[in-house]
Parts: C-alpha cells; sequence; structure tokens
C-alpha cells in the first residue's frame, strides 16, 4: 500500500474513533472516573490548546527530521492517550492524556497533509486532488462516528465505547509501523531557521487568511450555531445529530468536485470572501423571522456548502503557494493563524447570532 492510501485509511478510522470517543468524553469521565466537570473542562481545554498550539513546531519538526517520524510518533501519542484515559483515575495523568491527544493529532495532521503534498505529482490538480482527498476522508470519519456511538450510548455503555476507540487507535499504530516501514518516503528536509518563516509568510499567504478567515471560523461554529437553533429555539434536540450528519454528508459527497472546480487566486478571493460572509450572516436573520424547521434546515444546508467552499478554497489556496519546502511549517503555520482568528470569531459569534 503507498503511503498516501495509508494516510487515508489511518485519517478514517483514527478520525472515528477520536468523534466518537468525544461523544462520551464527558460522562465517561463523570460517571465512571469520578471526575468534576471543572477538571473535565480543563482536560479538554488542554486537549484543544495542544492542537492549536503545536501546530506550527508540529511543522517544523517534520520538516527537520522527518513527516513520516512524526506521523508516527503522533499515532504513537494518540494510542497511549486512550490507554492512559482508560487507565487512570489520577487527575494529573488525565491531563497527560488529553495533552497526548492534542500533540498527537496535530503531528500526525499536519505532517500527513504536508506529506501528501510532497508525495503527489508536481502539478496543482493532483496536488489539490490529494488535499481535497484528505479533507473528504475527514468529514466522511465525522459522519460516521455517530452510527458507530450510537448504540453504546442508547445501552449506556461509554467504557465500551473508549476501549473499542482504543483497539482502533492501538491497530492504526501497528498498521501505520508496517504501511510507512513498507513504503518509505523521500521528502525534502531543511533544518529549521527563522527566514524559513518568512519565506512561509509571504503576502500572499497572510492575506489568503486575512480574506477567510471569517468565513472559516463561522463554518468552525457550526456546533455551536445549529444545537442553538434545534435546541434553544425549535425545542428538538434530537434533531441535533441528524444536522451534524446532514452537515457531514455534503461535505462527502461535494468535496471532490469543490477540490477541482476552486481554482482561485487571491485577486478573485478579494471579491468571493465578502460574499461567503454575506451569505452566513444574512439567512440567520430570515430564520428568526420565519423560525420552522424548513428554514431550519435551509439555512444549514446554505451553512454547510459556504463552509465547504471556505475550507476548499484555502486548502487549494495552500497548494498554489506550496514550493515543495518547509511544507510542514507552512501547514503548521496556516493552521496556528486559523487557531487564533476562530477563537476571537468564536467569542464574537454568540454576541451577533445568538443574543440577537
Amino acid at each position: 500500500m503507498n503511503i498516501q492510501n495509508a494516510i487515508l485509511w489511518r485519517r478514517f478510522f483514527s478520525g472515528v474513533a477520536y468523534t466518537a470517543m468525544q461523544s462520551v468524553f464527558f460522562i465517561y469521565l463523570q460517571n465512571n472516573k469520578g471526575f468534576e466537570t471543572s477538571q473535565i473542562a480543563s482536560a479538554f481545554s488542554l486537549l484543544v490548546f495542544a492542537s492549536q498550539a503545536f501546530s506550527l513546531f508540529a511543522g517544523v519538526w517534520g520538516d527537520q527530521f522527518g513527516r513520516s517520524k512524526m506521523m508516527l510518533l503522533g499515532c504513537l501519542m494518540d494510542a497511549l492517550a486512550y490507554i492512559l484515559l482508560i487507565t487512570t483515575d489520577y487527575y494529573p495523568l488525565l491531563l497527560l492524556a488529553t495533552f497526548f491527544f492534542g500533540l498527537g493529532s496535530t503531528l500526525f495532521g499536519t505532517n500527513a497533509r504536508a506529506l501528501l503534498l510532497s508525495t503527489a505529482a508536481n502539478n496543482y490538480q493532483e496536488k489539490a486532488k490529494a488535499q481535497g482527498k484528505f479533507l473528504r476522508i475527514q468529514s466522511l470519519a465525522s459522519m460516521s462516528a455517530p452510527l458507530l456511538a450510537l448504540p453504546f450510548l442508547h445501552f449506556q455503555l461509554p467504557e465500551m465505547l473508549i476501549w473499542l476507540s482504543c483497539a482502533i487507535e492501538v491497530s492504526m499504530l501497528l498498521f501505520m509501523l508496517i504501511a510507512v516501514k513498507e513504503t518509505p518516503c523521500k521528502v525534502i528536509s531543511t533544518p529549521f531557521r527563522f527566514q524559513n518563516i518568512r519565506q512561509v509568510l509571504s503576502k500572499r499567504f497572510v492575506f489568503a487568511h486575512l480574506l477567510l478567515f471569517i468565513p472559516l471560523a463561522m463554518g468552525t461554529s457550526f456546533y455551536i450555531i445549529f444545537p442553538y437553533i434545534f435546541s434553544n429555539l425549535l425545542d428538538s434536540p434530537e434533531s441535533i445529530p441528524i444536522a451534524f450528519f446532514i452537515n457531514n454528508l455534503i461535505a462527502v459527497l461535494f468535496q471532490a468536485r469543490f477540490t477541482r472546480k476552486l481554482d482561485f487566486g487571491v485577486v478573485k478571493l478579494t471579491y468571493i470572501a465578502p460574499l461567503l460572509v454575506i451569505t452566513l450572516i444574512v439567512p440567520w436573520f430570515y430564520v428568526i423571522d420565519f423560525l420552522s424547521f424548513m428554514t431550519a434546515y435551509l439555512y444549514l444546508i446554505i451553512f454547510a456548502f459556504v463552509s465547504l467552499f471556505a475550507n476548499t478554497a484555502m486548502a487549494n489556496m495552500l497548494v498554489k503557494l506550496d514550493k515543495g519546502v518547509n511544507q510542514g511549517l507552512m501547514f503548521g503555520a496556516s493552521k496556528l493563524i486559523l487557531a487564533g482568528t476562530t477563537a476571537l470569531v468564536m467569542n464574537i459569534i454568540p454576541v451577533v447570532f445568538l443574543i440577537w
């Protein structure tokens, strides 16, 4: 099996395991482990922090020491995180587990995307296609995870689901060890220097992020906005999983087509980005004025398509900016910038959307 397929298979199964684990994370730690709500919230915030704050370092380490090695280290840390989650009742070790989850995910994800670029044919179409596959597999995993978690949630067996997720992750670690060993990859690795950051942070790189950070951050806010609509406004919390499923289904069905068609430069994005923001915000007020399940689901479909458009446009822009060196640094810097801008926008979202 070639390294591209190995990355995609690992991304799918680990994504299913991780998303399914998240669905019972709070219940498991509270009921089975006896941790307090504040402790669980702090532990999860450490996971998010580690996945964002170390994205730049993950890319640098991949460029310097080899992307395959960093991916394997990420797989190992994810497996250790599950083992710690299952075996410990000691809070500091729980914090270590969530730290491993965050760092492991960014080590794998950042270097996997860089390695997909370096192993694809040296043209825009093939590199964009490889990135599109990675995003589509990610959405497919998120869509499949609720189906895996549903019976465990129904029969109130969160610990069994954690064990299953752990088994999947350990299997994926062994799979990647074999796949990477059988399929060596030659990548361009350069020692990190501060001027490398200047090479990555070009004017086009920065301007693309300034143009797209609002629609990208609002897309991330999907998991706040639509639970609010279906739970608080429509009093139908059982519709929330359906909303998540529809959102990820749209991503799976249309990701490949968007990857092929969205070939925009910064100049075109200058005109398109404001339209994306308007398309995400304006329909919200119509939903409030004419609230019903029909308008809510119609807005959901619009929101899903616009978010997919923005995510694919950013991924394709990074492909355009790829110079064949410092690819891990490029993806790490992008993720770090978007982590900060997403946090900013998500703190404004409740003011604009939920309190209006």
